[in-house]
């Protein structure tokens, strides 16, 4: 049983970390093309490309951790209900 739920777990914050690596992917690419458009110097769109790496790499690590916790909770209550179930 563990061993499924480490799979369901695996697969949950993959597709998690692909959603919000596209999303920001997106915006990154906007905000460097705005910044070149605006400034027309490269070294600003290398700030904001570090800046926003940085700001990416945070997001996903905080959406790993809550991530973690949600599926946590979700398999101890699915482990209380088996686990009443079976006792019944």
């Amino acid at each position: 049983m563990v061993y499924n739920y480490t799979i369901v777990l695996v697969i949950y914050l993959l597709q998690v970390i692909q959603m919000v690596i596209h999303h920001h992917v997106y915006i990154l690419i906007m905000l460097i093309i705005y910044a070149h458009i605006k400034n027309r110097i490269i070294i600003s769109g290398l700030y904001v490309l570090v800046y926003y790496t940085v700001l990416i790499v945070k997001i996903i690590i905080i959406v790993i951790i809550f991530s973690i916790k949600c599926q946590m909770n979700y398999i101890h209550l699915l482990n209380v209900v088996f686990m009443n179930r079976e006792l019944v």
